[in-house]
């Protein structure tokens, strides 16, 4: 105790010790919002896992696809797609809004409010999803047997514009070995 008093009759030691005081009180106040809780966390990975699993699945999808439509072009042969995603894509679900503002009694003017948004779940616990917005594709790389010649570089370019509504910059032709 007396080490403590000494202490605090330091004049410059005294604020320093005060000022970290008030930051490790508003640290344990605001420290779920600034930390997140584990759980959060634990839903967060869960949701970035759920993701990352969607794009390849997504991306997959899409190769195959145009693989199968490209190698339908005259003078293409066999031919290998690969595309890339920049985002995750956006699955919308539906919340519900409650809200409440209640007038404390005895003072003018002061009132407090309540927000709560729960999602919407279906029957088998799913949430209700609004709209389902897929990943922007950020570029496309096309090998084929056909892509040394320029026709069918320019098809193939055109045609990877047209589907994927992405600027022929990112469209790579190339010819397979």
């Amino acid at each position: 105790m007396d080490t403590l008093r000494k202490i605090f009759k330091e004049k410059k030691l005294a604020p320093s010790l005060a000022a970290a005081a008030m930051i490790g009180i508003m640290l344990m106040i605001m420290g779920g919002d600034i930390f997140g809780s584990k759980e959060d966390k634990t839903e967060e990975k869960q949701a970035e896992s759920i993701n990352d699993n969607r794009n390849n699945e997504y991306e997959d999808m899409l190769e195959r696809r145009l693989e199968n439509i490209f190698g339908e072009i005259e003078g293409v042969g066999r031919i290998k797609v690969m595309v890339t995603v920049e985002n995750r894509g956006e699955i919308v679900v539906d919340k519900e809004k409650n809200s409440e503002e209640e007038n404390e009694s005895g003072e003018r003017g002061k009132t407090s409010q309540k927000r709560e948004e729960k999602t919407v779940v279906l029957n088998n616990s799913e949430p209700l999803v609004l709209k389902e917005n897929e990943p922007r594709v950020s570029g496309i790389l096309i090998i084929c047997e056909g892509g040394d010649n320029v026709e069918i570089k320019k098809s193939l370019m055109s045609a990877a514009e047209a589907l994927l509504n992405i600027e022929v910059h990112k469209i790579e032709v190339l010819k397979m070995k």
